[in-house]
């Protein structure tokens, strides 16, 4: 990705945490970012279109990762894979007051609009993919038993991570990132075998 989308991406990220969606204007991404209209336009169709692109980036991160296989050989190594996948989502999310409201924005913009419902959805068959390409390679490794169904504890991660998420965003004067990562942990306990 070029300085120029970055900047933009980095601007709308800041404007959507502080203030929304809705009362982020065109004009006040184009100022913070030191860019003029049609550099805008260049890059994006209108404000909706930057809105689908900045979710896409925001919530896929890097693209070009590499394959777990690649990553990882052996049980341990798909273990602490995993625990590391929960625990560092939940004190990311957790200790990033911005993160946490552009998370809630993003929440209800795809109650809203269409396009961002759609967006989401199409990312999450791509996490799905990593989820089970993770699921996969523990059950090779024998850190899952082979009997699972694969998309049944597929649909059990999301789960607990979309219940992970949805305590950080409207709970968590409730419960402690310790206890999340606690929960975490034991589920992790309760679905390998060690």
């Amino acid at each position: 990705m070029n300085d120029t989308k970055a900047k933009i991406f980095s601007v709308m990220y800041n404007l959507m945490a502080e203030q929304g969606y809705e009362k982020t204007s065109t004009n006040q991404i184009c100022e913070l970012a030191g860019i003029k209209k049609p550099t805008l336009y260049y890059y994006f169709k209108n404000k909706e279109d930057l809105l689908i692109e900045f979710i896409k980036y925001y919530l896929l991160g890097d693209v070009n990762k590499p394959t777990l296989k690649n990553i990882i050989k052996t049980k341990e190594q798909v273990i602490e894979y995993t625990y590391n996948m929960g625990s560092t989502a939940i004190s990311f999310t957790n200790s990033n007051p911005l993160q946490k409201q552009v998370l809630a924005e993003i929440r209800i913009l795809e109650k809203r609009m269409p396009s961002v419902k759609e967006t989401t959805a199409l990312l999450i068959k791509e996490f799905r993919k990593e989820f089970l390409e993770l699921i996969e390679l523990a059950k090779e490794l024998g850190a899952i038993n082979k009997k699972l169904d694969t998309h049944t504890i597929c649909i059990l991660i999301e789960t607990i991570f979309e219940g992970i998420d949805s305590t950080i965003l409207y709970y968590s004067d409730e419960t402690s990132e310790l206890e999340l990562i606690k929960a975490w942990e034991q589920f992790v306990e309760l679905l390998m075998e060690k």
